[in-house]
């Protein structure tokens, strides 16, 4: 019976991944779907019918359904490695030929989009593109209104504005100076004394 012995994801075989690394318990044959985030994307299959005791020995032929257009050559190679992988839905198919027959395994394969490509990301960047958008379009249709009301009063930016009114220029109480105290206090008086 063909089956998939080992899978390594990014170089590391299931065995050895920490439990928050790795995508399910278990042996791989015991899966039907396999979902994997998208930083691992680079997948090696080791595969096995256990017909060790046959004198010629098997061969394997392999499709990864949505990354490759047709089989591989037949080989007596018994493990198949695809990098790269972009994120999308794939079926991994592995066949075995000898001379007792032959048997077929599919894997079907997940890669997960990351976050910031996933639909709810794309709403939130439309979203920020068309408040951005409001915001500039409001900012110079204003300035464009401003020039226009200059245009219409016939009053053009090096005119003088005395027609407009004028803002006081006094706003906060001016402090008294220490000449100012000396003149007005009785500190002029002290000081003569003395």
């Amino acid at each position: 019976m063909l089956t998939i012995t080992n899978m390594y994801i990014n170089g590391v075989p299931m065995s050895q991944m920490n439990d928050g690394d790795a995508p399910f318990v278990g042996p791989v044959s015991s899966q039907h779907e396999v979902v994997l985030n998208h930083n691992q994307n680079s997948l090696t299959f080791h595969f096995s019918d256990f017909r060790f005791h046959t004198n010629r020995g098997t061969r394997y032929t392999c499709h990864l359904e949505g990354y490759e257009k047709g089989w591989s050559e037949l080989s007596s190679v018994s493990s198949v490695q695809y990098r790269n992988l972009a994120p999308g839905s794939y079926r991994f198919h592995v066949r075995s030929v000898d001379y007792d027959g032959d048997g077929q395994l599919i894997l079907a394969i997940r890669i997960l989009r990351p976050w910031w490509l996933r639909w709810w990301a794309w709403l939130i960047y439309i979203s920020l593109a068309t408040l951005i958008g409001t915001q500039l379009y409001r900012h110079f249709y204003g300035i464009y209104q401003l020039r226009q009301r200059l245009v219409s009063s016939d009053v053009s930016p090096n005119s003088s504005c005395s027609s407009l009114p004028t803002l006081p220029t006094n706003f906060a109480p001016r402090s008294p100076s220490f000449e100012d105290r000396w003149k007005t206090s009785s500190l002029r008086d002290r000081f003569r004394r003395a």
